[in-house]
């Protein structure tokens, strides 16, 4: 594995483990979560798993729906 592939790997971690901080604290599971953006459970356990990226469009839209003002936008 290169570096950038690690590097990588570790700011989807850490992107995903934000997004769960923030949804946990919106009191929010990831079905309500998935629900809300019509994209499914899976694919918020994925992007909280650092196994899928969050793609800029989805934080874009967490961002504009939440009190997380620019947090999800800006990693």
């Amino acid at each position: 594995m290169g570096t950038t592939t690690r590097r990588n790997a570790s700011a989807m971690k850490m992107v995903g483990a934000l997004l769960a901080l923030y949804r946990q604290a919106a009191g929010l599971t990831q079905r309500s979560l998935g629900e809300r953006f019509v994209i499914g459970e899976q694919q918020i356990a994925s992007i909280e798993q650092g196994r899928r990226p969050l793609k800029p469009d989805l934080a874009e839209q967490l961002d504009d729906s939440s009190a997380q003002r620019g947090r999800c936008r800006s990693r």
